[in-house]
């Protein structure tokens, strides 16, 4: 990809409350950088004060569509990297929550985590959730 091909983006930084009430998603009480994800893929990767770097990858199901998952990528864990082919795969840990206990904890897992995925496309997603 060339710079004379890169979608234009808009981004701003809001309070929570602004966040909710320009219509994004309000988290916690912290500042919301907000961005409108253009369809197709793109990816947002942040750096930290400290220099670690996390990435966020939205992935489409077919070009030019909105996203169907986002990837989420640690890319400083202290630990070496897994490489696949010539890939390195950084490890990261992850935790599940809901409310009540954790559904999955990736440091309790033998296999190594280096890539955590979020489905958000509607086909993944019944109409009610499941009985706790």
């Amino acid at each position: 990809m060339t710079a004379d091909h890169l979608p234009a983006v808009r981004t701003a930084v809001f309070t929570p409350d602004a966040a909710e009430a320009a219509g994004y998603a309000r988290f916690n009480g912290g500042a919301h950088l907000a961005v409108d994800v253009p369809d197709g893929n793109f990816t947002i990767t942040a750096r930290m004060t400290n220099g670690r770097r996390v990435t966020f990858a939205f992935v489409p199901y077919r070009n030019d569509e909105p996203a169907g998952c986002v990837d989420i990528s640690y890319d400083d864990a202290p630990v070496a990297p897994i490489m696949n082919g010539k890939t390195a795969c950084h490890v990261m840990h992850a935790i599940g929550f809901t409310v009540g206990p954790d559904t999955f904890d990736t440091r309790k897992i033998a296999a190594p985590t280096t890539l955590i995925t979020v489905l958000i496309a509607d086909k993944h997603y019944t109409k009610t959730p499941p009985d706790r």
